[in-house]
């Protein structure tokens, strides 16, 4: 289930049991295991983003290490190898994470 779904639920569950006005039974029981859904796929996602996290991390560091211009007889201006040109783009990934 993904989290988008999960919140449907979650908010559909809620508006049941405020629609109904009902404080226990099984209104409760659906708002709960919704909750609790929702909750469980917050959890994959944030490990699924401190997972991607840590692998641009030593991307970046792998780059890094390795990140150089070149210089060619017939452009006046340096190239950046294709280390360099991925470090950008890892920097660029990492910036816009949370």
């Amino acid at each position: 289930m993904s989290e988008i779904q999960a919140f449907r639920d979650l908010i559909a569950a809620a508006n049941e049991v405020s629609r109904r006005g009902a404080e226990t039974g099984p209104q409760w029981t659906k708002l709960t295991m919704a909750l609790l859904k929702a909750k469980s796929a917050i959890t994959a996602k944030e490990k699924a983003t401190s997972s991607l996290r840590e692998a641009l991390d030593e991307c970046e560091d792998y780059f890094d290490n390795r990140a150089d211009v070149e210089y060619f007889t017939d452009s006046p201006t340096p190239v950046p190898n294709e280390e360099m040109r991925l470090l950008s783009v890892v920097r660029a990934a990492l910036e816009k994470s949370p």
